[in-house]
């Protein structure tokens, strides 16, 4: 079976098409107008082998990109006779019913959750008193402290996954006003990315495997600071300032205060636009 291809009017660029059959989608490649036709596989024999019903097409959706690879729009487009017409847009909750997939199951997500899609992921976890190690002038240091309410976000770059960090003033579960600040910590740059080193992340990361993220954060060692703004003082903050006001807060046990950390002058809705 093939289906069709008629240009429809104001056309930026065709990029990838979604075939509905029913309740079944078939993706294919369109690269420019210069391919005419989508070819889609008969259907097979099942397990009973009787063979199923021919699904027929009925609607397609045509995403579209900017020179820069970003996706700008979607059209969705009826299919007559296999001839795919003209299309109008349609916002992201209608392309989305178009797939009416229903969930297997249903379970609530854990408290720390802040936002999740395909590419992005955003939790906090709350101060907690654990070890921190330092690795510094090939010396190791293991001091018990009490470690500040993290932010952390991970976003897929390409082949990639990205881990930045940062601090909250508090614990109580942020919103997407809450203001940031810089991570009290080493090995962490003005922006929030951490510096890996070693300590590797997933390929794939999921609720699943969240510890192993944060694992390369309270389980590393940290080595020297990234920027000279991870803790609020006069003047810049050395690698030497960050140790000794780690060893201050181990020896009297007390926990961070909102007034000790750095505002980035950026909120959680500024981290992911």
């Amino acid at each position: 079976m093939c289906v069709k291809l008629v240009e429809p009017s104001n056309v930026i660029n065709h990029e990838v098409a979604l075939i509905e059959y029913g309740s079944t989608l078939a993706v294919s490649q369109i690269n420019g107008l210069s391919i005419s036709m989508i070819q889609v596989q008969e259907p097979s024999l099942g397990n009973s082998g009787i063979k199923t019903p021919k699904p027929v097409p009925v609607a397609a959706l045509v995403i579209y990109e900017d020179g820069n690879q970003e996706t700008i729009g979607c059209t969705r487009h009826e299919i007559k006779n296999n001839i795919m017409q003209s299309g109008d847009f349609v916002s992201p909750e209608q392309a989305r019913a178009c797939f009416n997939i229903k969930s297997q199951s249903l379970g609530l997500l854990p408290e720390n959750i802040l936002a999740s899609d395909n590419t992005q992921l955003l939790w906090y976890v709350k101060a907690r008193q654990a070890p921190m190690w330092f690795r510094i002038a090939k010396s190791s240091r293991r001091l018990m402290v009490w470690w500040p309410t993290l932010l952390f976000h991970t976003r897929r770059d390409g082949q990639f996954n990205r881990l930045s960090v940062f601090a909250l003033g508090n614990q109580k579960r942020p919103t997407a006003d809450t203001p940031l600040f810089h991570a009290p910590l080493m090995n962490i740059g003005v922006c929030g990315d951490l510096c890996q080193g070693s300590a590797t992340l997933p390929k794939s990361i999921s609720l699943a495997n969240l510890h192993e993220v944060e694992a390369t954060i309270y389980e590393s060692n940290f080595t020297h600071v990234n920027h000279q703004q991870t803790l609020r003082k006069k003047g810049n903050v050395s690698t030497h300032d960050q140790l000794a006001f780690w060893k201050a807060k181990a020896k009297d046990g007390t926990k961070i205060r909102q007034s000790e950390l750095v505002a980035t002058n950026r909120t959680i809705a500024d981290l992911l636009r």
